[in-house]
């Protein structure tokens, strides 16, 4: 198992699906044939997403959903390329919806701030233009 050792105790539980396999599919027919990621998507994921109040999406939302979340964990973008198999950062950039979350974008913005602190003249000047007071030069 590749990434093996980097998995949570809970999730290594699926590994017992896989047995002693090294290739072929994790979840297959009764045939043993693939699942039509067509059908798994229509009859099985659209009705639960459904169910749930959720917006329609494929089984990509889940990668989509993972490496967002890695990133907003603050996890290091070489474990991120790894955990997902991605070779460069570039690819893992076309995952992440940290775009679409104004709100975290904003909570995070407050706890880094700016990183220096704004001189007392300039907190005066801003303090006198809220007033509508000018100051001149």
């Amino acid at each position: 198992m590749r990434n093996g050792a980097s998995l949570q105790p809970r999730v290594l539980g699926f590994s017992l699906l896989r047995g002693t396999r090294t290739s072929g599919l994790v979840f297959a027919t009764s045939k043993g044939t693939a699942y039509n990621p067509s059908n798994l998507r229509n009859r099985l994921l659209y009705p639960i997403l459904e169910e749930a109040g959720i917006d329609q999406a494929g089984f990509h939302a889940f990668r989509r959903y993972r490496v967002t979340w890695l990133r907003k964990s603050r996890v290091q973008e070489d474990l991120i390329q790894y955990w997902t198999g991605h070779g460069d950062k570039t690819v893992t950039d076309g995952y992440s919806l940290l775009e679409n979350d104004k709100q975290y974008r904003k909570m995070v913005t407050e706890q880094v701030g700016i990183g220096f602190e704004i001189p007392p003249i300039v907190q005066n000047v801003q303090k006198s233009e809220k007033e509508g007071v000018t100051l001149a030069a």
